[in-house]
């Protein structure tokens, strides 16, 4: 099990401009007075350099709540790892938070990967929000508590936490606020009100946990109402980081309780926590302001694989807003057929301390790929890793390897075509000879004439090919378009196959073009070949010229006004795939 530094659970959220906090947690211990020992530790949120939980939220997107609440407990786990804690452990968490996506899962995977017994795990839902789905409250909480987790009420008696909650939800353990526990040995009416709920509590079998407790006087009463389980100031203050010992021998109050204080307890801000002042300032500021400002990508991954801090390059680089991917599984970035190596390759690295780098496939929200070079160093934390946009250089890279492969083509192409022609000048040589020596009318003479006029058409198939390997210098010339078009339509129709019907529409009376009539006729052969590709199971290639007048060429931004012609290539098919397109010319 990795040991954990200050440095765990950072999380980076914003609004409106905030600058980064990170968090941390202190311990106060929840005492069982019957066996004079530790029942649990309830982890309370604070800042990294022990600002209270009230600063802390005040930073946190009230949208951003339920992956706040997720980060705190896998924080809050790492810590108690850290820490060997033996005790039970009390986290704070949103009711409706855990009724939303994600829920407690997380939680639960932490403790596994931080082999803290589930069934120390204490559940205490905070009293600042009312339920707003109280079945699938319950539904969330059956997998923790089916593997042996508890639940508790926070502050009862303050907020929503009332008997409303406590009749729908039956907790396994209330916890009484800091409001019913003030003054109660000089309070008749707080006895009362206490000495009630716990009647109530026993009779249903729920445990009552007495909170806020700073002086003798109070914990007197409390003992002698029968409450076994407290916590407070008089027995032990929070510690950051830290298991602070229990005074047992405690006979008197701290002299100034620090009631109404500026920090907050937990994730709600109630007063019963101490805040320690912050350490001398040091250069963590400007680390933090390269971390959030960097135009690279850089993030910070737990040790079991999630998300704990981002900055705003690495949100933009994969399409989501600052702060969306805190708490999110790395491995939902991924595309689905490249997670198990990647799970695989990071189970390995995160077993060993030390940097190392890889070339990785990110998934952005829009589902396209984000090539990355990731530069990581594994910690007692996890690991934080800087991530490169390698996307464009892939895509030079994958263009200059389409272009090798072409340029591989063109070198064969060319010398199938001056071998070709080699040949060609034979046959067509012998083939004028025979015309020469054969009378007109003679059979075979026509027989004669038409080996002659196949040797001359497959000088131009060689044309082609010596084109296609850019061989050939282009020879532009006043050219019919129209005649082009109906010569390749003749080798157009043997490529598509009888599946797919060829049919021309040229305009009557067209202008001649300067142009190349090999380039021309390469042109319309690639577009017929990507045109049957598409249509797989038959269509329809249709091939059009028309004069297109200056009104109409001015349409074009990069043309000229002036007479031109047109040449279009239509088809029904399914259209052309990105992969296709690159493939085109």
């Amino acid at each position: 099990m990795p040991l954990l530094d200050r440095n765990v659970g950072v999380v980076t959220l914003h609004r409106h401009g905030s600058p980064p906090l990170g968090i941390s947690m202190a311990f106060q211990p929840i005492v069982d007075l019957e066996r004079r020992d530790v029942f649990a530790h309830e982890a309370l949120l604070r800042g990294r350099r022990g600002e209270g939980a009230a600063e802390v939220l005040r930073r946190v997107p009230p949208a951003a709540r339920p992956a706040f609440d997720r980060v705190c407990w896998v924080t809050a786990l790492a810590h108690a790892a850290r820490l060997g804690l033996s005790s039970g452990l009390s986290v704070n968490v949103l009711p409706n938070a855990l009724s939303g996506a994600g829920g407690l899962r997380t939680a639960l995977r932490a403790a596994r990967h931080y082999n803290f017994p589930i069934h120390r795990l204490i559940i205490e839902l905070t009293e600042d929000e009312r339920v707003t789905d109280l079945p699938r409250l319950r539904a969330a909480l059956e997998e923790p508590r089916a593997l042996g987790a508890r639940v508790a009420l926070a502050d009862f008696g303050a907020g929503f936490a009332g008997l409303n909650l406590l009749a729908d939800l039956r907790p396994d353990f209330v916890k009484l606020d800091r409001g019913l526990i003030h003054e109660i040995d000089s309070s008749p009416t707080r006895r009362a009100i206490v000495r009630a709920l716990l009647v109530a509590c026993r009779d249903q079998e729920i445990d009552v946990i007495a909170e806020g407790i700073e002086t003798p006087g109070e914990l007197a009463v409390l003992t002698d109402l029968g409450v076994r389980y407290v916590q407070g100031y008089l027995l032990a203050r929070p510690a950051l980081e830290a298991l602070p010992p229990v005074r047992w021998t405690a006979d008197r109050a701290d002299p100034e309780p620090r009631r109404g204080c500026a920090c907050r307890r937990g994730k709600n801000g109630r007063p019963g926590a101490t805040e320690e002042p912050p350490p001398a300032p040091d250069d963590d500021g400007r680390l933090e302001g390269f971390f959030d400002s960097a135009t690279v990508g850089m993030v910070e991954v737990s040790p079991d694989g999630h998300i704990e801090r981002a900055n705003d390059a690495f949100h933009r680089m994969l399409g989501y807003a600052p702060g969306e991917l805190v708490g999110v599984p790395g491995a939902d970035l991924l595309f689905p057929e490249d997670r198990a190596e990647v799970l695989e390759q990071y189970k390995r690295f995160i077993n060993r301390s030390g940097p190392y780098e890889v070339e990785r496939r990110y998934r952005r929200r829009d589902g396209s790929a984000l090539w990355a070079h990731v530069s990581a160093v594994v910690g007692p934390g996890g690991v934080t890793a800087v991530v490169a946009d390698l996307t464009p250089l892939r895509v030079s890279e994958e263009r200059f390897r389409q272009a090798q492969k072409m340029e591989a083509v063109g070198r064969l192409a060319a010398g199938v075509a001056h071998d070709f022609n080699n040949l060609l000048t034979v046959i067509n040589g012998y083939g004028q000879m025979l015309l020469d020596d054969l009378p007109v009318g003679a059979r075979t003479r026509d027989m004669a004439l038409e080996v002659a006029a196949a040797g001359e058409q497959a000088v131009g198939l060689t044309a082609q090919l010596l084109a296609f390997s850019r061989k050939a210098p282009a020879d532009p010339r006043p050219l019919d378009l129209n005649g082009v078009v109906t010569q390749s339509a003749k080798l157009i129709r043997r490529l598509i196959g009888s599946d797919v019907t060829l049919t021309t529409a040229l305009e009557t009376g067209l202008s001649p073009v300067r142009a190349d009539a090999s380039q021309i006729e390469q042109v319309l052969l690639n577009l017929a070949i990507n045109a049957r590709d598409a249509m797989p199971r038959g269509g329809k290639l249709t091939i059009e010229t028309a004069s297109v007048g200056p009104d109409a060429a001015g349409a074009f931004a990069d043309l000229p006004a002036g007479e031109y012609v047109r040449l279009a290539v239509s088809d029904t098919g399914t259209g052309m795939t990105d992969e296709v397109k690159s493939h085109l010319f």
